[in-house]
């Protein structure tokens, strides 16, 4: 009588299975579903300049409109954390999905400013989930020795999805067609926009049927015989064949017994691990980290478009900070001087910043997804920001306008890059049980610094700008000192 396999960890069993197609697929509908996150939220700083006369927007309303999308992320990340951890990555992501396409839908018909308002908050709301599990599924499935690498390759898309926002933002406006479709409500290409940024989500939710769940998850709900049935299943679509996979049965895991219990204990449940030493010292660690890169992120980022126009305006090439104080001094003047006539034309400058800025991000990821091959996640995290940091405060001392889009560059995208390689940490410090609701909570703080940030940046340019960037600087500079706190 054969002697039966002794069970095999989790980990070493996805080493058994290796890397091939089955990764490759799911990398490919991460990646689609990494972009979503970045054009429901950047698109609108393309949507809402050109809707403006329409919808008669404000300067308030549409700031309102652009932090909408972010608010709702914040709002239910606690829960979507609590929901992919007990009820599974790849069916909350789909459905998820799916609800933002009908958000979006539903945008692009929208008649008003409130509607329009709860509109975006509810996107917002429904691609919370994704945001915070899409980088849990994708690790999931690799092996640990690949992981960090494989999120950073899928986080590319992420960074490409700015040049995606930008290049059919330039495309789509290029039209000035209109369908008249009452006395009251016409149909204009920025309605368009809508539906064109959300179609990654689209496809990647249809593509979200056709794929496994994770079997982390199952693994850590005590569904061993599922989770070796979908291991059995990537190591099929990789080898093309199951001979070969030697693993009969998977060491067992405590079992996730939060399933069972009411919503509020199971939410606390999943919560209580977090706030234990040491894992709240690294959880507290990862939240701050993530504030510090979304406030340059977001707060500074979502200004990017508007401060190059500002120097492109300015008549003698001028540093930054010179050039937004003349463009308030003339504005300033006009406003006491002339009646403001409402303009939607965007300026082609505007996109080709965006592209930049997405083509550099693009450039950074791919290094850093090449890098990780031989530097850990938190150093290299380590270097963004302290590179990210200098590159704020050498902003102040430079009127070279190529040098100034490169320095920001840096700045923004570097600091945005921060986010992907927390998560990354977050995946290899928390227990899988409670690993989404860690990224979950962690994204949520980050967000609401973004929104945060992204409204007080204009207020606190205007009375010194120099101060704004030190202030970036130095925020950036703590999340360098944060980075030793986490473990090796």
């Amino acid at each position: 009588m054969a002697k039966e396999a002794p069970p095999v960890r989790l980990d070493d069993a996805l080493d058994r299975v290796g890397f091939g197609r089955s990764q490759i697929e799911i990398l490919i509908v991460c990646s689609a579903i990494m972009m979503t996150i970045v054009t429901e939220t950047m698109g609108m700083s393309i949507i809402l300049p050109a809707a403006k006369c329409d919808l008669k927007l404000g300067s308030a309303d549409q700031g309102l409109l652009q932090g909408a999308t972010f608010l709702g992320i914040v709002m239910v990340s606690y829960v979507c954390g609590y929901l992919s951890d007990t009820r599974g990555r790849r069916k909350i992501m789909m459905y998820s999905l799916y609800a933002t396409s009908v958000c979006a839908l539903a945008s692009s018909v929208a008649n008003s400013t409130v509607l329009l308002l709860v509109l975006r908050l509810l996107a917002g709301i429904c691609i919370s989930a994704p945001s915070a599990t899409v980088f849990a599924y994708l690790g999931e499935f690799c092996p640990p020795v690949k992981r960090s690498q494989i999120i950073s390759f899928g986080s590319v898309w992420g960074m490409l999805a700015m040049v995606y926002v930008a290049l059919f933002g330039w495309w789509v406006l290029s039209y000035n067609w209109v369908r008249e479709i009452s006395t009251e409500y016409s149909f204009k290409p920025w309605r368009l926009l809508f539906l064109v940024y959300n179609l990654p989500g689209l496809l990647s939710a249809i593509a979200l049927s056709w794929l496994p769940e994770s079997p982390k998850f199952y693994y850590s709900a005590g569904q061993t015989g599922k989770a070796l049935a979908v291991l059995k299943h990537c190591y099929r679509r990789n080898k093309g064949t199951d001979i070969g996979f030697l693993v009969e049965k998977l060491e067992p895991e405590s079992i996730q017994t939060a399933q069972k219990k009411g919503i509020f204990a199971s939410l606390w449940s999943q919560t209580v691990p977090l706030l234990k030493w040491p894992m709240v010292l690294y959880f507290s660690a990862v939240c701050l980290q993530q504030i510090s890169a979304f406030a340059a992120y977001g707060g500074l980022g979502l200004w990017y478009p508007e401060l190059m126009n500002q120097l492109t305006n300015a008549e003698t090439e001028l540093t930054v900070c010179a050039a937004v104080e003349e463009s308030f001094a003339k504005k300033n003047l006009m406003n006491s001087t002339t009646t403001e006539v409402c303009s939607s034309v965007i300026h082609q400058s505007t996109f080709i910043y965006l592209m930049i800025m997405g083509l550099f991000g693009t450039c950074c990821a791919l290094l850093s997804a090449l890098l990780l091959g031989k530097f850990n996640p938190k150093m290299l995290g380590r270097v963004n920001f302290l590179l990210a940091a200098i590159s704020g405060i050498l902003l102040q001392f430079t009127s070279n306008r190529y040098l100034i889009i490169a320095l920001f560059c840096c700045e923004i995208i570097l600091a945005g890059y921060c986010m992907v390689l927390i998560n990354m940490c977050s995946v290899a410090i928390f227990p899988t049980q409670v690993r989404a609701m860690a990224v979950s909570l962690s994204l949520m703080m980050a967000r609401l610094s973004s929104f945060t940030f992204s409204s007080i940046v204009g207020f606190v340019m205007e009375e010194n700008c120099a101060a704004t960037f030190y202030m970036f600087s130095s925020i950036l500079a703590i999340g360098v000192l944060l980075s030793f706190l986490l473990p090796k």
